[in-house]
Order: structure tokens, then sequence, then C-alpha cells
């Protein structure tokens, strides 16, 4: 016989942890807190999901305002997170976005994005040429820059830690009374005409059943959209992103902030930040200054989950990492242009055709409007989803029990209906 809940969360990444604190803060009509049962096939925290690592960044530097809109309300929510587990979660510095003013990327033009702040008055220091640049944080070298770059400032940025967002949602859950159910996956997801009850079969063989239904199954969501007809569409793949630390001299290490170079679309993307003494062990403990600095492109691309998780990083982006930061900082500010050893890694981005987030409730076929009733769903985060983890957390738990959430309009963009997210199973 199944074991019942109230509500089922299917993935156990930051976002998952988020939308099964926030669904056991739900009360039903009788004053009680909602059963919530969340499933993963991995141990909580491991080496696979799109939670692992050490830091993300949080900037309110978007070009769709309604963007900017959502992750100021993030930002109220992380800083609620830290005062009520004590832990510090966003070590704050400094934004640079800095590069080619209409350079067209993913996280939009520099230009747009100056536009949204000045509708949306959200201060922020315009920079127009290298040497402002430069003279902002002289650790840049204006030499190394096109005679064309211009850069934003704005202050409101943070380096997001990893493990003790983690960590605080993790025992926030468990502290509600979450059921965490591990090392099994589900596989099989059975639902009626209109959805609920949904009836989950467990590898073990044991069955839950739940009312609603929240899935988070980042590369895997193959393996649960299925039961609902869909799968993500051809154009939907996993770039398997490269990354390594690198060790900061003294001179500029405490006055680095979080940045992103707007370079040429294909391959001119890098982005980094600033010290946090976060970062692998094997290169903390001897060099607790080291950064992360990655690119923002890949060359590996593929929609095998297998291969995306084997896949190692590559020396290639590495390369291309150490002959751009030759020319971009100052002598004085890395003590090499090169990663520290071991600490070159991978990370897998869920990536939509379109480049954007899939957040919503559960479509009945490719496109459609109508949805699974007591169902909702986040996928295809394109690693651009870490940010608004507790927000996303609510608007999943508002979207499976409610049917609906009061951030509705600025979440039309991530539409699961819009045209190229799925197609049928």
């Amino acid at each position: 016989m199944a074991v019942q809940y109230d509500v089922i969360v299917i993935g156990g990444g930051t976002i998952g942890l988020s939308a099964a604190y926030h669904a056991s803060c739900r009360r039903d009509s009788q004053g009680k807190n909602y059963s919530v049962a969340l499933v993963d096939q991995y141990d909580v925290d491991n080496d696979n999901n799109s939670s692992k690592g050490y830091e993300r960044m949080y900037r309110v530097l978007y070009a769709p305002g309604q963007r900017a809109r959502l992750v100021e309300s993030a930002y109220a929510m992380w800083h609620e997170m830290e005062a009520y587990t004590g832990n510090q979660i966003l070590a704050e510095h400094p934004m640079l976005f800095f590069g080619f003013p209409n350079s067209a990327t993913f996280e939009g033009s520099l230009q747009a994005i100056a536009d949204t702040m000045d509708t949306l008055g959200i201060p922020y220091d315009r920079l127009n040429s290298p040497s402002e640049i430069n003279n902002a944080f002289p650790m840049f070298n204006p030499n190394g820059m096109p005679s064309n770059y211009v850069g934003l400032r704005q202050n409101m940025g943070a380096t997001i830690l990893v493990q003790p967002s983690f960590k605080a949602f993790e025992g926030l859950a468990r502290d509600n009374g979450v059921k965490f159910i591990t090392s099994t996956k589900a596989t099989t997801i059975d639902l009626g005409a209109e959805g609920p009850p949904y009836l989950v079969t467990l590898a073990d063989g044991s069955q839950i059943e739940a009312k609603f239904l929240i899935l988070a199954p980042g590369i895997w969501l193959n393996d649960t959209l299925k039961y609902f007809g869909l799968q993500a569409a051809n154009s939907w793949s996993i770039w398997t992103m490269t990354l390594g630390y690198y060790n900061t001299a003294p001179m500029y290490r405490n006055t680095l902030p979080v940045w992103y170079e707007f370079g040429s679309a294909e391959n001119g993307l890098y982005y980094g930040f600033q010290p946090t003494g976060q970062g692998p062990k094997n290169a903390m403990s001897e060099y607790p200054y080291a950064v992360k600095i990655s690119a923002d492109f890949t060359y590996n691309k593929t929609n095998n989950v297998a291969t995306a998780i084997t896949t190692p990083p590559s020396q290639d982006i590495l390369n291309a990492i150490t002959n751009r930061l030759g020319s971009l900082f100052q002598q004085e500010t890395l003590s090499s242009n090169n990663a520290l050893s071991g600490s070159e890694d991978a990370c897998n981005y869920s990536m939509n055709g379109d480049g954007d987030m899939v957040l919503g409730r559960i479509p009945k076929g490719p496109g459609s409007t109508s949805y699974w009733d007591s169902a909702s769903l986040f996928c295809m985060a394109s690693g651009r989803g870490f940010k608004f983890t507790p927000l996303w957390g609510r608007v999943l738990t508002d979207l499976a029990i409610d049917g609906e959430t009061s951030y509705q309009n600025d979440i039309e963009p991530f539409s699961p209906s819009r045209a190229g997210v799925f197609q049928n199973a």
C-alpha cells in the first residue's frame, strides 16, 4: 500500500529543496502543515546534480524588466534565509558587467540592461571606456580591451555560497518534517485523467502517493516528463561547461568584483568571482584566496545524460581562459593565468533551444495551455536558475497547490507552453 503524503517533490537539488521547504510551510484547511516527501536518485548532496560546486552569481543586472523585479524579490528572500539560519549565504561585492555595448548574448546586451536599469530606477554607474573601467577597477587592463568596451557597475552584486545555501534549505526542510527518500529513483508516475492523486513507484518497489506533485529533475527531465507524454524538444541539449580556480595576488584580491565580460557571442564570454574562501579543498587548503573563473561557452554539447556526467573539463576551454586572462588583467592580479592543479572541473547546463528557463504548470501536450492539475515543473535552468532558488521554491509550491501564483505575469517568459520546449514522448 502506498504511503500517503500531501506533496511529492522529485529532484533534490537546491530548487527541489526550496520547493520542499516552502510546501512544508503551507497548511491545509484544518490548519495542519502539509506532509512532504522529497525523492532523489542520489544522496541529496551529490556531485551529479546542478547544485554542485561552490559559488553562483547573484546580480540584478538584467535586460528583461520582469527578471530584474523577480531577482530583487529573491535577494530579499536570500537575506531572510540568512537571518533565519544564522549563516552567511551571500558574499556581497560590486558587480561589473563590461564589454561591447550591443553584444547579443543570452544575458541580453549591456545597452539593453542599462535601459532597463534606467526604466526601473535601479542605480548603477556607467563606465564609458576601458580607461573608466580601469579607474573603477584597477585590476583590469585597459590595453587588453577593445577601445569601444563599456561597463556597468552595480553595487547589489554577490557571490551565492552554494554549500551554505544548500545546507540551509536542507536543514529547514528537515526541521519542517520533510521526508527525504534518497538513493532510489522514481521509476513510474501513475496519474489519472486529470492528474492527482499521483502514485510514484520507486526503484526499491515501494510506492508513495500525493495530491500535489512538484518536479525539479535537472538534466534527468525526460525520465519524469515521459509519464506526462512529454519529452524535451530536439533543440534541448546539455552543455558541459569548464571552470578552474586561479590564485589571486595580494594587491587586488580584496577589491575584485564579481564580473562578466560581454565579448563576442561565439567565444568571448568569460566571468569570475571575488575570493570567498569557498572552493575545492585541494586548491583552497593551499590557496585560500583563489577564485573561480569560467568561460560561458562550450565545445561539448549532448542530449545524453550519461555522456554529460562523464565528460571531463575541456583543455581547449582552459587554454582559452588562460589566454584571455593574460591580457584582461594587470599582471599583479593573478599569481598565474593557469588554473590551479586539480581545481579544473566541469558542470552541466540543461539548455532549452532558446536558452531560457522553463517554469510553470505541466502542459498536457507540446504548446498546450491545458495543464495537469496540482503539478508544477522547473527544468532547463540553463545555468541561470540558482539565483532565483528561494523564489522558485515558493512559485512551484503556489502553482502545484493553488494552480496560480502572484508572480504569474513575471514568469510568463519561462512558460512550459511556449514553442520549442517540449515534444511528444
